[in-house]
């Protein structure tokens, strides 16, 4: 019985001082080796860093509603913020909305629409900093317009600046950008 706990333990020691060696992926390549959580996040983050495209002038984006935004000031901006930074934020709405509500919003991210039995519900998917997990949050345009032919394809990626607001539906709160403005490019 000894011997067998011996030979179990060196071959567990053994096949631990073998893991720490580069790992080869199929091709012969090296796998790169991540240290920590914090590197993974900082990875995903810089994938999903803002491009160029993301900086064009407003004037070179399509509006859902016929308006750009003019150079307002937003009480929370989260187009400005890193992905991290933004999932947070997203979270905190969710979790205390209450502590939000009138606050002018900016957001960014996918658009979504779920199309209700008596009304359609448009909303902005915004990722975590790996991208993934997202939340959404639901948003009513300033304008009266026809879906689907005055919005984009789903998934395209917009920006929506509006006032946080909840609602009830039933017995659940839920949370929306009202007066939305909304545009992509």
């Amino acid at each position: 019985m000894k011997k067998v706990l011996c030979l179990l333990t060196v071959s567990i020691l053994i096949l631990s001082l073998a893991g720490c060696g580069s790992a080869q992926d199929s091709r012969g390549g090296t796998i790169a080796q991540v240290s920590n959580v914090n590197d993974i996040i900082s990875s995903a983050a810089a994938e999903n860093a803002p491009t160029a495209r993301r900086n064009l002038p407003l004037s070179s984006y399509k509006f859902f509603t016929g308006e750009k935004p003019g150079d307002e000031k937003y009480d929370i901006d989260l187009t400005a913020m890193n992905s991290t930074m933004v999932y947070s934020e997203v979270s905190n709405m969710m979790m205390e909305p209450q502590s939000y509500e009138g606050k002018y919003v900016k957001m960014r991210g996918s658009f979504a629409v779920h199309e209700g039995e008596t009304r359609n519900y448009y909303a902005c998917l915004i990722s975590d900093a790996t991208a993934c997990c997202s939340q959404g949050i639901e948003f009513i345009l300033d304008k009266n317009i026809s879906y689907p032919d005055d919005y984009p394809p789903l998934d395209t990626e917009i920006t929506v600046v509006g006032t946080f607001d909840t609602y009830n539906e039933g017995e659940n709160k839920f949370i929306q950008l009202l007066n939305a403005k909304a545009y992509y490019g």
